[in-house]
């Protein structure tokens, strides 16, 4: 993709929490999650990620889980 053109990649994480992720059938696990980030960088790509709170199973601490994902995967381009 790099190679391509491509400079910039976003990723529908979603959620942190994995209970929360199948309980809205996204078909991905949190490792993927982190894998396909360290990839992108690793490939020199910028990163974004989308996250949602509120999903139907959220809690307060799956919230926390997702907080915690951003926080880790670090994506190159934020929004506050």
């Amino acid at each position: 993709m790099k190679q391509a053109g491509c400079k910039r990649v976003g990723f529908g994480v979603e959620s942190g929490n994995q209970a929360v992720l199948d309980s809205i059938k996204k078909q991905q696990t949190v490792e993927e999650v982190r894998r396909a980030f360290r990839w992108a960088k690793a490939a020199g790509l910028q990163t974004m990620g989308f996250f949602i709170f509120g999903l139907p199973a959220d809690t307060a601490e799956t919230m926390d889980d997702t907080i915690r994902l951003a926080l880790e995967l670090d994506p190159t381009w934020r929004i506050s």
